[in-house]
């Protein structure tokens, strides 16, 4: 198999290239986050699979772009960067949290186009498509969002307490809730990918049925995988998440 170079695209990170990688796992970051939040997978990941990040516009080195607040158009840029990009390599995506709903979007449109279909999707602390229930964060007020994050331990006090970098990662955060809370999927038929749902025991931002209810969203075989922790389970939890999925992708690939 050639090995694989690093993508030219805004869109995508490779914090650890693996140029003879024979996988890839294609990771979508929360609301408010950053390629940047994956910089430790690809080091964590056994070596036949290469680890990358995607960036969304607005943030970090894309800080000068317009930030986009609607997943159809966000899924869509996605989708176009892995299709000229990611065609080398078989791939699974992971989402954590919007992440999730993005990814889910990204898989519907790489079915139909020239990419090969996702090897699996893995979704992490987010609900199954459908109306956003529970507190409408992007409505509140600049200290109760800063508040929100702190609670979820998702944004560092430091950078709260900057007062420009509070202005930015706030305007950020808003528009990623704006997104997910006015996602509305249209009709769908279950994707023919195998999906993997992780959840974590003591988090109280998702509730545990809608999580279960991305079985619906298949008809190639779904899973839910517990995960001790909370919300962000995933910063303590990332390499047995790495591992869990490392070991599904290994049996999927043989």
């Amino acid at each position: 198999m050639t090995p694989s170079t690093p993508p030219d695209s805004p869109w995508i990170r490779v914090h650890t290239p693996r140029p003879e990688a024979t996988a890839r796992l294609i990771c979508l970051p929360h609301a408010g986050g950053a390629a940047s939040f994956f910089r430790g997978w690809g080091q964590a990941a056994p070596p036949w699979l290469e680890v990358w990040a995607v960036q969304y516009p607005g943030r970090e080195d894309r800080l000068a772009e317009d930030l986009i607040g609607d997943i159809g158009p966000l899924a869509d840029g996605v989708a176009d960067a892995l299709a000229a990009t990611a065609r080398d390599l078989p791939a699974a995506l992971f989402g954590h949290s919007m992440g999730a709903a993005v990814a889910y979007e990204t898989t519907r449109r790489l079915l139909t186009g020239p990419a090969a279909a996702p090897a699996a999707l893995y979704v992490s602390a987010c609900p199954a498509p459908g109306p956003v229930t529970g507190k409408t964060r992007r409505l509140l007020d600049d200290g109760a969002l800063a508040a929100d994050l702190l609670a979820q331990g998702a944004t560092s006090p430091i950078v709260l307490d900057d007062p420009e970098l509070r202005e930015i990662v706030l305007a950020i955060v808003r528009n990623d809730y704006h997104l997910i809370e006015t996602y509305r999927r249209g009709p769908a038929a279950p994707l023919p990918v195998p999906i993997t749902a992780f959840g974590a025991d003591h988090d109280d931002t998702v509730d545990a049925g809608r999580i279960s209810a991305w079985a619906a969203d298949t008809s190639a075989g779904f899973t839910l995988h517990p995960m001790p922790g909370d919300h962000f389970y995933l910063v303590p939890g990332r390499d047995a998440l790495i591992k869990v999925i490392a070991e599904d992708l290994a049996h999927r690939f043989t």
